[in-house]
């Protein structure tokens, strides 16, 4: 059954509430100037600012643009993809300064164009156009721009599903010292990409090839509201989850 608006509005909601509660920990706490603490409680403002917009565009059923990006409530909110870029890049910084000396410059900036690539990868799934009918997704159709389009997108798909898994490498090495929030870290991005990939904008999906049954998300309009609802839920997991293990854990070194 599709959420409603108000639902999607609730969820974003709650998840400024969360990394509210989180900063003003950090805000009073003695690990503030720690870099990894500094980080995540600029990540929380930042994500805490965006799910602000997303609740009015849901709430007032208004659409929001800047440049490219979109919030609004007959479309896909493409306007996380730059939220991501931003507050993902950032908390991906933050794990890999958890470790006992700073991470070279080189492998901050390694890690920087992963995240945003990671992003923008998103983002270009987000735009492929639904084909609801399986002679628009046959393979015989060359030539058509939604075949096309949705080749590229497969290509970036999982090209930056491998450029992840050496992310998390890089990381381990890093911040694994930190081996909850690193955890916390790997689940919650690792979701992303997964409840991207159930959207599968084709007809003739993975899922429903090699299981005959046809449980994507978000294919039409109808159902955006599941789907946003859905990364609204996993944003504020997997940033809350890696801020507060970060967090416990830094207070808990300081106390030491």
């Amino acid at each position: 059954m599709a959420t409603n608006l108000v639902t999607r509005a609730r969820v974003d909601a709650l998840g400024v509430v969360a990394h509210a509660v989180l900063i003003g920990v950090a805000a009073s706490s003695t690990v503030l100037e720690r870099v990894p603490v500094l980080l995540l409680t600029i990540m929380s403002c930042i994500t805490a600012a965006f799910h602000i917009v997303y609740v009015f565009a849901a709430a007032k059923h208004k659409t929001y643009r800047i440049g490219w990006f979109r919030c609004g409530r007959t479309e896909r909110n493409t306007l996380k993809w730059l939220e991501y870029g931003i507050t993902a890049t950032i908390a991906s910084i933050a794990i890999a300064f958890s470790g006992d000396s700073p991470p070279h410059w080189s492998i901050v900036f390694f890690i920087t164009a992963v995240a945003i690539t990671e992003q923008t990868t998103g983002f270009t799934w987000d735009s492929i156009k639904n084909t609801d009918t399986a002679a628009e997704a046959s393979v015989n159709l060359v030539g058509q721009d939604e075949g096309r389009e949705m080749a590229a997108g497969l290509r970036a798909f999982y090209t930056t599903f491998l450029c992840q898994i050496a992310e998390f490498c890089v990381l381990y090495e890093l911040g694994g010292k930190n081996l909850v929030a690193f955890i916390f870290y790997v689940v919650g991005w690792t979701s992303f990409g997964v409840w991207a990939w159930l959207r599968d904008p084709t007809y003739t999906g993975a899922l429903r090839w090699a299981t005959g049954v046809d449980i994507t998300i978000g294919r039409d309009n109808s159902r955006i509201e599941d789907y946003e609802t859905g990364y609204s839920i996993l944003s504020t997991f997997a940033k809350v989850s890696v801020f507060a293990a970060t967090l416990a854990y830094e207070l808990g070194q300081a106390a030491e």
